[in-house]
């Protein structure tokens, strides 16, 4: 029997740049996984149009005027605790990263992102992850260390990285990174298939729910990204 096509996912689009927000828009909409359901140039816009606007995730900007991407989530997680929201910036300053998660953000992209990116991440929170890009892990996991508590649970996280197969091993090394299953592929010449079943090992095995989880204990534990 032939599955139903799921059904499209509502987005609303939050972004104070006119040229970009409806560019971004039409790329979305294209894709055919994603209806376009409303575009706002500021958090007061977006907050207004979720009174009557069915939605189901807001891509934010995080800088605009008038009231900012941070505190318009805050306000969109207290009144519509059934609407994932993602950040979308063109930068991933730590601080801000911060913020936005605090503020009850379940995303953090960044606007170099390829569109295919920005579409796989947005239908992985739409399923109940926490997504962060790859600049975005890489800032998080910055601040971690120079916070100085990585130290913390080494021990035993150590100990759980050497209970770790050769492949398990090789995929981890580049998953704590920031890396996607395809540049993981690519990297140490596996298949993406094979990744994604190492990727669903890895997170049972630490007792994860997402990759960045991973990434940022992995920090606090005192792991130091290979490639820098």
């Amino acid at each position: 029997m032939t599955r139903p096509a799921p059904t499209p996912m509502k987005v609303m689009l939050v972004e104070d740049n006119d040229a970009l927000r409806e560019g971004l828009a039409r790329q979305l909409q294209r894709a055919g996984k994603i209806t376009i359901v409303a575009t706002a140039h500021d958090g007061y816009e977006a907050l207004e149009l979720l009174r009557t606007i069915p939605t189901d995730l807001v891509l934010m900007d995080v800088e605009m005027p008038h009231l900012d991407g941070v505190e318009a989530t805050r306000i969109i997680t207290e009144e519509h605790a059934n609407i994932r929201v993602a950040m979308y910036t063109a930068f991933e300053r730590s601080e801000r990263l911060s913020a936005a998660m605090a503020a009850g953000a379940v995303g953090f992209l960044t606007k170099d992102m390829p569109i295919k990116d920005v579409i796989d991440a947005l239908e992985r929170i739409r399923v109940g992850e926490h997504v962060l890009s790859p600049q975005a892990t890489n800032a998080a996991i910055s601040t971690l260390k120079l916070m100085g508590d990585y130290h913390r649970s080494s021990t035993h996280w150590n100990e759980l990285v050497d209970e770790l197969s050769a492949g398990q091993r090789a995929v981890y090394d580049e998953l704590i990174t920031g890396a996607t299953n395809k540049e993981i592929a690519k990297k140490i010449a596996y298949s993406e298939g094979t990744v994604r079943v190492y990727v669903t090992q890895i997170l049972d095995h630490f007792g994860c729910q997402s990759r960045t989880e991973v990434a940022l204990r992995a920090a606090r534990a005192g792991i130091v990204n290979k490639t820098q």
